[in-house]
């Protein structure tokens, strides 16, 4: 053997290389799935593994200029520590137990603790015993389990710190934060724990609903949030702003000509001046006097987008605290001007998904703690949402806009998250489609936007991914 090991960033792939890695992808995959590990890149197509590897750098080993095996590495940072992500490791079969392995290994742990990483993640199928075993040679720990939509493939994610001793309290906050997410959610066969169970029925308990309230069906919930989104079009056409249908409420027009079965809201989204004097002028205008505007800290919802929602109706969703619950609604998304430098433009895209991700633990806190959170505790949390809203809208604020070439949506979901720009100017251009029986704005560039974010959109998903985003919603009487 002659091997060679590179690095290099994604970007710079030529399309020959790219094939070569599908290639070394479906053979490494092919055999884990004839195991029954069912991993999640088997039958993967080309387009699918570069938005997988999407802003990776990838470590390289060819043998006589043959690509034989390789690893993507994406770095992060969450808490205020950075890290390093193994997103995938492929070697052909035919050059297994040749040391491979351990090489890529190598190159990924010192990638990282040349880029300052406090610790490396990575994560492999809860059947791949001798995967988790090597792993824990090396260093790695397990840190949580996953419970993916595909019921045949569990993951156990590993993680291995870096830098040396750690402060009595993080070690202890590590410890913690693990036990409760690989015993109080998810046990390592994917099935649910009873003490999450037991959790569950104590947050029904706490978060019951007000009295005199009416608990609406799923169809009755997409009936209130149609009815806001035609007075949300009708004000728009009022006043002339700009906006389009996005994500999953634009498949629902596009597959169905309405909502998708079994969701229950909708999203818009707007260039950043209109949604800006949609939030000033709504609440002075003549509008429905049932409807109101909630963004930011408006009410205690702490959210870094704006609500348009029917006051006289109530959403519990798993996991959100009671305090920060909102009206059925419709989701208002602004679009955002994006740096014309694309290391910039992902900068901005990471440093909003960070914020983002920060906010979850302020109003998703468990309704045990609720005792703790009276008084000094709760002024203080709010002071921190707050600050992290603000946060959230300084980056959003960096570039006026039209001052770039380049715009973005707000978004909130991972697989989102690599949506990356569109024009200012697709505002402009659009076309009324059919939603529910009534005509909205979706942008003349759906297909590219809806390809590039989920696929084959036309498709429906499997049935086990079917499902609402609320608990439980009412019609307070």
């Amino acid at each position: 053997m002659n091997l060679v090991e590179s690095t290099c960033h994604v970007d710079d792939l030529k399309d020959e290389e790219w094939a070569e890695l599908l290639v070394v992808t479906e053979a490494a995959f092919r055999e884990h799935h004839d195991r029954g590990l069912g991993m999640a890149l088997c039958g993967i197509s080309s387009d699918q593994l570069k938005v997988y590897l999407r802003n990776c750098f990838v470590f390289i080993i060819r043998d006589n200029g043959r690509i034989v095996a390789y690893r993507g590495i994406k770095l992060g940072s969450s808490g205020g520590h950075s890290y390093a992500q193994g997103q995938s490791v492929a070697v052909l079969p035919e050059y297994k137990g040749k040391g491979l392995g351990r090489m890529l290994f190598r190159a990924f742990e010192t990638f990282a603790r040349n880029a300052g990483c406090s610790y490396i993640v990575t994560d492999t199928s809860c059947k791949a015993e001798s995967s988790q075993a090597y792993h824990k040679s090396c260093g790695f720990k397990v840190w949580y389990y996953t419970c993916f939509h595909n019921k045949n493939y569990r993951s156990v994610v590993m993680r291995k710190d870096l830098r040396g001793a750690r402060s009595l309290f993080s070690r202890l906050k590590l410890v913690a934060s693990s036990w409760m997410m690989v015993h109080l959610k998810y046990r390592h066969d994917g099935s649910r724990a009873k003490l999450f169970d037991l959790y569950l029925r104590f947050k029904d308990f706490v978060d019951s609903p007000p009295r005199n309230a009416r608990l609406l069906t799923l169809r009755e919930v997409q009936e209130t949030s149609f009815k806001v989104l035609e007075e949300f079009d009708s004000f728009c056409k009022r006043h002339n702003l700009r906006y389009f249908l996005c994500y999953g409420t634009l498949i629902g027009a596009i597959r169905h000509k309405g909502f998708i079965p079994w969701d229950d809201d909708i999203d818009v989204t707007m260039p950043l001046p209109d949604y800006e004097k949609l939030i000033s002028m709504f609440d002075k205008s003549e509008a429905s006097s049932d409807l109101e505007i909630l963004h930011g800290m408006k009410r205690n919802i702490g959210i870094p987008f704006a609500m348009l929602v029917d006051k006289n109706t109530l959403t519990l969703k798993p996991g959100r605290d009671k305090k920060h619950s909102h009206p059925i609604g419709i989701d208002i998304f602004p679009a955002y001007a994006l740096s014309d430098d694309r290391d910039e433009a992902q900068q901005q895209i990471d440093d909003i998904w960070q914020l983002v991700g920060q906010t979850h633990a302020y109003y998703k806190a468990p309704s045990w703690l609720h005792v703790l959170r009276r008084g000094k505790f709760l002024v203080c949390a709010r002071r921190r949402l707050k600050k992290t809203l603000d946060a959230i809208s300084a980056v959003i604020y960096k570039y006026a806009w039209g001052a770039t070439g380049h715009i973005r949506l707000m978004s909130l979901e991972e697989h989102e998250r690599k949506h990356l720009a569109m024009r200012p100017d697709e505002f402009d251009h659009y076309l009324l489609w059919e939603f529910e029986g009534g005509k909205f704005r979706v942008p003349e560039t759906y297909h590219e936007h809806l390809s590039e974010l989920y696929g084959d959109y036309m498709s429906l998903p499997p049935e086990e991914q079917r499902r609402s985003t609320l608990a439980k919603a009412y019609r307070l009487r």
